[in-house]
């Protein structure tokens, strides 16, 4: 059986989650949630993750999370993609100096 790649929805913001979970299942992923920046580090290294997708507007500290994943040698090579506001371009260069590789503006369609 092939594996299924596995991504990390960091999101306080049940409604938002459950959405992007059932599409994300539903094109075959393994999903975990994170609800802090706590979190997003413990389940990164507890389950097998292709990427992690943050809500950056709903998770504080969730920069200094990415920073964190991006210096830990296990987790460095995991690609983040932040959701962010389509009005904030300064959360963008902020994610980007935090070591982010990508972003979605919200709302994700």
């Amino acid at each position: 059986m092939e594996k299924k790649p596995g991504i990390l929805v960091a999101d306080s913001d049940n409604e938002n989650f459950h959405l992007i979970e059932d599409t994300l299942l539903a094109l075959g992923y393994q999903v975990t949630l994170a609800r802090t920046a706590e979190e997003i580090i413990t389940k990164a290294l507890q389950t097998p993750t292709d990427v992690l997708l943050l809500d950056l507007s709903s998770i504080r500290d969730g920069l200094e999370a990415v920073r964190r994943l991006k210096k830990a040698e296990t987790t460095r090579l995991i690609p983040v993609v932040v959701m962010t506001a389509p009005d904030r371009k300064e959360d963008r260069l902020l994610a980007l100096e935090a070591g982010a590789d990508d972003f979605l503006t919200e709302p994700v369609d």
